[in-house]
């Protein structure tokens, strides 16, 4: 018994296409409605997979970009360490600087395990509060004063000890 289409056309139980015998019989839309091989369910292959992946990254990419103005990683590091120097109370702890982030750097005390820049505030914020716990947030003067030995050591370990204080909870 010949099925119809939606479209009103009659379904063929099998023809030919491309050289091989292909059965129709389970279909339930023609050959012009749904091409051979279309159909939503069939498996895709890893190259089409991947540029599935690809446009859908490509539209996230940049509608965040068209949005923000600058690119979407960039901008999520920066949003990122902007947040974690306002926990630590968003200023020099030293001097007190604090007109722009970006000035602002963490200075380690002991076993560094990464560095804290910008890359490193993609990390998980349970990973980076570990590592915060063994700095303290200066502007780029008061790091080199530190490393010169101008500023003591002590002086930073108390600010050290801060630092872990308002981290406790995290």
């Amino acid at each position: 018994m010949l099925k119809t289409c939606e479209c009103g056309k009659i379904i063929p139980n099998s023809v030919s296409i491309g050289g091989k015998r292909r059965n129709l019989q389970n279909r339930t839309k023609c050959l012009d409605c749904l091409p051979f091989g279309k159909s939503r369910y069939r498996k895709k292959t890893k190259e089409e997979k991947l540029e599935a992946g690809a446009n859908k990254s490509r539209r996230h990419y940049n509608k965040v970009k068209t949005e923000t103005g600058k690119d979407p990683i960039r901008w999520k590091r920066e949003q990122r360490k902007a947040e974690i120097v306002e926990i630590l109370g968003g200023a020099c702890q030293l001097c007190g600087y604090n007109k722009t982030v970006r000035n602002l750097a963490f200075h380690h005390l002991r076993d560094k395990e990464f560095s804290l820049s910008s890359r490193s505030f993609q990390f998980s914020m349970n990973k980076i509060v570990g590592e915060l716990k063994k700095c303290v947030l200066v502007c780029h003067n008061c790091h080199g004063e530190i490393h010169e030995g101008i500023i003591a050591k002590s002086v930073v370990e108390k600010l050290n000890k801060r630092v872990i204080s308002l981290l406790k909870g995290r």
